[in-house]
């Protein structure tokens, strides 16, 4: 008894009734229950919030590939670079780099027609992409298709 005596200062409760511990308790829980609650409901958030960051990985893949491709492409091995960019594509067919790598790897194949398919999908997926945006003007030129 001495013991819990000298200890007793750590105790919030210590000359409380047991009936207003025990719904300070009950209050604490259920706070502490709706936090949670209230955390998880914000953590998943809206969908396109885990929407963009699916996207956003995406993307993240698809330069990765597109990457590699460009550095296969400039090594002559253009079927790895292909199989890059076929994955790259297939992860988004919409990624502006590696439409403008398969664009160049077809001009390097003289898959015309194809290549001028990527170029156009590489700028319109982004008309910031001024590499693209620039070869694929030289591309038309070269062509005479500049209209």
């Amino acid at each position: 008894m001495k013991y819990m005596r000298a200890w007793s200062f750590l105790n919030p409760f210590h000359g409380t009734n047991s009936d207003a511990m025990h719904t300070l308790v009950a209050r604490l829980l259920v706070a502490a229950v709706m936090l949670i609650f209230l955390s998880a409901c914000a953590s998943t958030g809206s969908g396109n919030q885990s929407a963009n960051n699916r996207s956003k990985r995406a993307g993240d893949k698809a330069l990765i590939h597109a990457q590699l491709a460009r550095g296969y492409l400039q090594q002559k091995q253009y079927a790895v670079a292909k199989s890059e960019l076929e994955n790259a594509l297939r992860i988004n067919p919409n990624h502006s780099d590696s439409n403008y790598v398969m664009a160049l790897l077809m001009m390097e194949l003289e898959q015309y027609e194809i290549a001028e398919k990527h170029f156009a999908r590489a700028v319109r997926a982004d008309p910031e992409n001024s590499a693209a945006a620039h070869d694929f003007g030289m591309f038309l030129c070269q062509f005479d298709k500049e209209r």
